[in-house]
């Protein structure tokens, strides 16, 4: 008990310091990279102070994002990650933009029907879902979906040619994009797949295919990808919710790659995210 008791005080301690240190401005600046790192982070929903989600509060509120009014400024910068730092936090991720957040509402969903993009609204339904067609025998295993992978097929003309060449090499990736700019999904929503190896050195340490999801855009290289293709890519990571900075290029991720695959949409991607 008195160990408990201790253990409360030193965290009331460490809190209150934290919020003194917030308070006189000792907290250094956000610089770019780890906004874009403290964005992509993790968090769980917790009642306990962190020096990262008070990070994050201040990018949210910078970004214009409503998280309340608790903490000692009383505008949400409290250190603690709730419920509505959770649905702003998901909302930047998503690509809700501030005047579309809505503090009191749910997160969407990304199994709805409809996604609103910067250009339209795309119907979700029309994606062809041919999952059942895989063979890969790991497909129903459930991921820590954390980056996204653009590769490039090098051949073939339909989604069922892709399948096959797949399954015949015991492979499975989640997504395909025909010529046409057709979205198929070809394993189960967050099923593991098989589609990286040999990750390059400089990549981060988790990226597997238990953290990864990809796509395979439909085309003999990379010059070869037409931008209907690319659009449908920009489609598919809004809907899944990924940032701009958790999708990389086939090329950039694996050493037995061409460097260019999956680089011309991912440019397409950052140019009009």
């Amino acid at each position: 008990m008195v160990y408990l008791y201790n253990k409360l005080i030193v965290m009331n301690l460490q809190e209150n310091l934290n919020r003194i240190k917030e308070l006189m401005g000792v907290i250094n600046v956000i610089s770019e990279s780890e906004e874009e790192q403290l964005v992509n982070k993790e968090f769980e929903i917790s009642n306990n102070y962190d020096d990262d989600v008070v990070k994050l509060q201040k990018i949210l509120i910078d970004k214009k994002y409503d998280i309340g009014s608790y903490g000692p400024e009383k505008n949400g910068v409290d250190g603690k990650y709730g419920d509505l730092t959770k649905k702003a936090h998901e909302s930047l991720i998503s690509g809700i933009t501030p005047d579309k957040f809505n503090k009191n509402s749910e997160i969407v969903n990304v199994d709805n029907n409809n996604i609103e993009d910067n250009k339209s609204t795309i119907n979700l339904s029309q994606i062809n879902n041919v999952s059942s067609s895989s063979t890969y025998k790991r497909k129903n295993e459930k991921i820590n979906t954390k980056y996204f992978i653009i590769h490039h097929t090098a051949g073939g003309k339909k989604q069922e040619d892709i399948v096959n060449i797949l399954n015949t090499r015991g492979l499975g990736i989640q997504w395909v994009i025909d010529r046409e700019g057709k979205i198929h999904q070809t394993l189960p929503l967050k099923g593991r797949g098989a589609h990286i190896i040999k990750i390059r050195n400089g990549m981060p340490k988790d990226m597997s295919n238990s953290t990864a999801e990809g796509v395979e855009i439909i085309a003999n290289d990379d010059a070869d990808v037409l931008e209907v293709q690319c659009k449908a890519a920009l489609t598919l990571v809004k809907k899944l919710g990924y940032s701009y900075g958790q999708i990389y290029g086939h090329g950039e991720v694996s050493t037995n790659k061409q460097p260019t695959e999956g680089q011309k949409c991912k440019t397409y991607i950052k140019n009009n995210f």
